[in-house]
C-alpha cells in the first residue's frame, strides 16, 4: 500500500499454516534549520564563550570534538558544527574573537582652589566617566566641577579600545583655599632652651630655611627663620626673627 499520513500500520499475512503479523510506524519530522551567529566577540582573554546550536537534531559534531548541541571555547578562531536528523544533515560555522581588555586610563591625583570651576581630564581613548564605582549610566562628557567646599572628592573613569572597556581608574581631586603664611611677631627669648615656631595647618607642603619640611619646628638658636608653605593654589612665605 501507499500511505500519505503518519501513524502505525500493521499487516497480517496468512501463509497457510498460520498468520504472521508485523507493524510499521511512520513519523513526521519538522524541517529543521541550523543557524549560528556569523561571529561573536568577547572582551577578556581569561573567559569562555558558550556556542549553542539549534535543538531538535539527533546528533551533533563540533569541530573541537564535542557532541552536544553546545560547546565552550576559549580561543579565537572559526568553529563549525555538523547536526543531523533523519531528514537531513546540516553544517554551519561561527567566527569567535577574544579581544584584550585595555589598561585603565592614566590619571593622577590633583587639586584646585576653592570656588574655581574645573573640567576634569584623563589620558585615554573613548573615556567614560562614572559618578561612583557602581554607577550604571556613565557619561562620555568629562565632569565640570565647581570646587565650593574644602576637602577631597573621588572621580572614576574608564577608556574603551577596540570595543573593550577597561577597569575603572580612580583619582582624587583635592580642593584647597589660598594660604597666607603667618609666623607671628618676632620673639625675644630669655633663658629658654627652645621655642616652637610655625603654623597650625599641617595639610600643606612646607620648607624651612633649616631644610625641615614640617609645619612647626623647635629653635634653640637666635636668628632669622623663614617658612615657605604651598598647596595647589599658591605659595606663601613669612619670616620671624628670634
Amino acid at each position: 500500500i501507499i500511505v500519505n499520513s503518519i501513524g502505525t500500520y500493521w499487516l497480517n499475512t496468512d501463509f497457510g499454516c498460520g498468520i504472521e503479523s508485523d507493524t510499521f510506524k511512520i513519523k513526521a519530522y519538522p524541517t529543521l534549520q541550523l543557524e549560528l551567529d556569523p561571529s561573536i566577540e568577547k572582551c577578556g582573554n581569561n573567559d569562555s564563550i558558550l556556542l549553542v546550536a539549534d535543538t531538535g537534531f539527533t546528533s551533533y559534531l563540533w569541530s573541537n570534538g564535542d557532541t552536544t548541541n553546545s560547546t565552550w571555547v576559549k580561543r579565537s578562531g572559526s568553529y563549525s558544527v555538523i547536526a543531523a536528523y533523519p531528514c537531513d544533515t546540516l553544517m554551519d560555522t561561527i567566527n569567535v574573537t577574544f579581544k584584550s581588555v585595555p589598561f585603565p586610563p592614566v590619571v593622577s591625583d590633583t587639586g584646585f582652589c576653592k570656588d574655581s570651576i574645573v573640567q576634569l581630564s584623563a589620558n585615554g581613548i573613548n573615556l567614560l566617566w562614572y559618578d561612583s564605582i557602581k554607577d550604571p549610566t556613565p557619561s562620555a562628557n568629562s565632569p565640570v566641577v565647581l570646587n565650593g567646599l574644602i576637602g577631597n572628592n573621588s572621580y572614576f573613569v574608564t577608556q574603551t579600545i577596540n570595543g573593550c572597556e577597561s577597569p575603572i581608574a580612580t583619582f582624587t581631586v583635592k580642593t584647597e583655599e589660598f594660604i597666607k603664611t603667618n609666623l607671628g611677631d618676632d620673639l625675644t627669648l630669655c633663658d629658654q632652651d627652645s621655642v616652637q615656631i610655625g603654623v597650625a595647618n599641617e595639610n600643606n607642603k612646607y620648607l624651612w630655611n633649616t631644610n625641615d619640611t614640617t609645619s612647626r619646628i623647635y629653635c634653640k638658636i637666635g636668628g632669622s627663620y623663614w617658612l615657605k608653605a604651598s598647596n595647589f593654589c599658591n605659595t606663601s612665605t613669612d619670616t620671624i626673627q628670634l
